[in-house]
C-alpha cells in the first residue's frame, strides 16, 4: 500500500528538503515541526510515515546542534535553541495536541 502524505504537510516537507544544512536554522526547525504536527494523526500503524517523522525529528536535532555550535558565547541564541529543542521534545513525546497543555500544567517547557 503506498504511503499517502497529507497535502497539508507537503509544503513543509518541501521546505525542509530544500533547506537541509542551511545556516538559517529556525525556519527549518519550524517547518520540520509543522510537518510532524500534520503527520501525527496518521502515524499509528503507518511505518513509512513513522520513519519520515523520525527523519524530521533528526533534522530538528541537527539544526539545533548547528545553531548551538554557531552561537558560541551568545547565550541568548543558545537559550532560544534550548527552548525550541524542549518544545520539540514535548511534541515528540505527547503529540502536538497535548503539548501546550502539558507545558502549562508543568509550568514551562519540559526539560528546562
Amino acid at each position: 500500500m503506498p504511503c499517502r502524505i497529507p497535502n497539508s504537510a507537503r509544503g513543509y516537507l518541501g521546505y525542509v528538503l530544500s533547506h537541509l544544512g542551511d545556516s538559517q536554522i529556525l525556519p527549518l526547525m519550524e517547518a520540520a515541526v509543522e510537518a510532524r504536527t500534520e503527520l501525527a494523526p496518521m502515524l499509528p500503524g503507518n511505518r513509512e510515515l513513522l520513519y519520515l517523522d523520525l527523519a524530521l525529528e533528526d533534522q530538528v536535532r541537527q539544526a539545533a546542534e548547528r545553531g548551538v555550535g554557531s552561537a558560541g558565547e551568545h547565550w541568548a541564541a543558545r537559550w532560544l535553541l534550548h527552548c525550541c529543542w524542549g518544545a520539540q521534545l514535548c511534541t515528540s513525546c505527547t503529540g502536538a495536541a497535548a503539548a501546550p497543555e502539558r507545558r502549562t500544567q508543568e509550568g514551562g517547557v519540559p526539560g528546562l
